[in-house]
């Protein structure tokens, strides 16, 4: 399914093929959708819920919100604003200019997860094993999970692996704080 519109909002419920939504500058709002996403839009938000499979979302300058669904495969990107993705449980891609980032989910792929200035969230299973790679530029790195560390240690950046290792977790924030639950 195709949907469009150069300055309206697009709202899209109970699809179960593929979705390509596109606004110049209006919000998207997808409910219910089945079989991997397209959104884009130059000045609106993206709101989603009930999202099965892949999602690939980008925006200008809005924020990206995603919940209550189960990703496999993300890939995000907004110019100046938030993103919140709940439900992931696959690979993981997500670039912000100057917004936060809050992820939720089961990690079962590489996770990269970028703020210009930004502060970041990753909140994973209390049994998660992975390994990973923090920097921030000017803020402070916080895990409550045991991690080994590998190579020095410093407050600006964190290298090491959860419960024995896994998957990569990259995050990396040019002035924010980094914390992992």
């Amino acid at each position: 399914m195709r949907a469009g519109t150069g300055s309206g909002n697009v709202t899209i419920s109970s699809v179960s093929d593929e979705v390509r939504a596109d606004t110049g500058s209006g919000d998207l709002s997808l409910r219910a959708l089945g079989s991997g996403v397209y959104a884009n839009t130059g000045s609106g938000s993206i709101r989603a819920a009930g999202v099965v499979g892949r999602f690939v979302g980008q925006t200008g300058s809005g924020d990206i919100r995603i919940e209550e669904s189960r990703l496999r495969d993300v890939d995000i990107q907004t110019g100046s604003d938030n993103v919140f993705a709940q439900g992931v449980s696959g690979m993981l891609t997500i670039r912000t200019g100057s917004g936060d980032i809050t992820v939720e989910g089961k990690q079962a792929g590489e996770w990269n997860l970028e703020a210009g200035s930004g502060t970041i969230q990753v909140r994973l299973p209390s049994d998660a094993a992975f390994d990973l790679r923090a920097h921030t530029g000017s803020g402070r790195i916080n895990t409550e999970h045991p991690l080994t560390m590998v190579g020095a240690k410093s407050r600006r950046d964190m290298r090491g692996k959860v419960r024995g290792g896994g998957a990569l977790i990259n995050v990396s924030t040019g002035s924010g704080d980094i914390d992992l639950r």
